[in-house]
């Protein structure tokens, strides 16, 4: 610090900068002393070079106003004044070391009266609280996933279940219906041709030509005479399931998911038609 307050110290005060002009040499001085050593010399020689009071050089000049700053050295003093006037109220209160030190004290005393058994023991007791809690949380979890685990297979089984009866629904609607569309779909194509026959007879001269198409229009008619219609009893086969509606299966109970079922009421497969009676 006493080397850095040399370094900071005008060489013609002998004090702290103050207000620090500099010269062409770069040597520094307070602009106070410069208008000291500036005033002593007004008179014919004013405005002459200045010669520095360190090195002898001289510099121009038009009164110290007219010198530049450095502002630089005095960012430096005056922080260096601020520290040194902490320092200064440091040194000069030392009760106030004093008091610290006995705050310091005590509150290092209440630091050891701190029931630190205690404290450590309702640690160790919540630490062993919240594993046991945990684990029973965790426990009840791995409970809830069994749980809708086998629900959510027992559910995924029984939908297998009934879609694998519906697909059996399906082939014995077909079965019921398929046989009977079939011979019909024949005979309304068989009288169709005959009619197409019966239609070309009034163009035709030659007798050959002509007995050859009413043989294959007597074959026509002799296949729609024995294909008749069924009757309306017999055309009701029936739906395969009455009235089926999901939301009946609202009201089971979870655990009543097996309940779950096809309400199979099935009509009658249409047998044979008295087709050819």
């Amino acid at each position: 610090m006493e080397q850095l307050e040399e370094e900071l110290t005008c060489p013609i005060c002998c004090g702290l900068f103050e207000d620090p002009r500099v010269l062409l040499c770069s040597h520094s001085f307070c602009k106070k002393c410069l208008d000291g050593l500036l005033e002593g010399n007004r008179g014919p020689a004013f405005r002459t070079p200045f010669k520095c009071p360190t090195c002898r050089k001289e510099s121009p000049h038009n009164g110290a106003n007219s010198l530049q700053i450095n502002y630089s050295l005095r960012g430096i003093v005056e922080k260096y004044s601020k520290i040194r006037m902490t320092t200064k109220g440091i040194n000069s209160a030392p009760w106030r070391r004093r008091t610290s030190e006995k705050e310091a004290f005590e509150e290092l005393r209440g630091v050891e009266s701190w029931q630190s058994a205690d404290i450590l023991s309702c640690l160790e007791t919540l630490q062993a609280s919240k594993k046991k809690a945990l684990q029973s949380v965790t426990k009840d979890a791995e409970e809830v996933t069994d749980y809708f685990d086998r629900l959510i297979s027992a559910i995924e089984g029984k939908k297998n279940e009934i879609l694998s009866d519906f697909e059996t629904l399906k082939l014995v609607v077909l079965q019921a219906y398929d046989p009977e569309i079939t011979k019909l779909s024949a005979a309304v194509e068989e009288h169709q041709r005959a009619l197409s026959i019966a239609e070309s007879f009034r163009g035709v001269s030659d007798p050959l030509c002509f007995l050859q198409q009413m043989q294959e229009f007597r074959e026509k008619l002799g296949i729609l005479k024995e294909t008749l219609p069924p009757s309306r009893k017999d055309m009701d086969v029936g739906l395969p399931v009455r009235n089926f509606d999901v939301k009946k299966w609202d009201s089971l109970r979870l655990r009543e998911v097996d309940k779950i079922s096809v309400p199979h009421g099935c009509g009658a497969a249409p047998t044979e038609r008295g087709a050819h009676g």
